[in-house]
């Protein structure tokens, strides 16, 4: 990944947050499970991190090096998922998080 790669996909994560929002304002919504909706865009928004955090980790080693993050792969257990693919991708978030987490990183949410 490059810089300009990072700024796309960020762009995309935020335009998927705002689509959803807009969605959740909709009569259609209101028969959807939201807490399963809100819990796909954390797992959505936490693994974007996770590649952000391996990409500058990876560019810029010496500097990453003492550094991880500050998320809590604990946290993901409160998520609502029902879909094979988010929940094998909640374990591999939780695995990077695990991996990679301190209490004092240079990433936060």
């Amino acid at each position: 990944f490059d810089d300009s790669d990072i700024d796309n996909l960020v762009k995309i994560v935020d335009c998927y947050r705002s689509t959803l929002h807009e969605f959740h304002k909709r009569d259609e919504c209101k028969a959807l499970m939201q807490v399963e909706l809100t819990s796909q865009e954390l797992l959505i928004v936490w693994a974007v991190y996770c590649l952000i955090h391996a990409t500058a980790k990876h560019k810029h080693k010496e500097e990453m090096e003492k550094f991880g993050v500050t998320l809590n792969f604990e946290d993901l257990r409160h998520l609502v998922l029902s879909d094979k693919r988010a929940i094998d991708m909640v374990q591999k978030v939780a695995e990077y998080l695990r991996l990679h987490g301190v209490s004092d990183g240079i990433f936060s949410l």
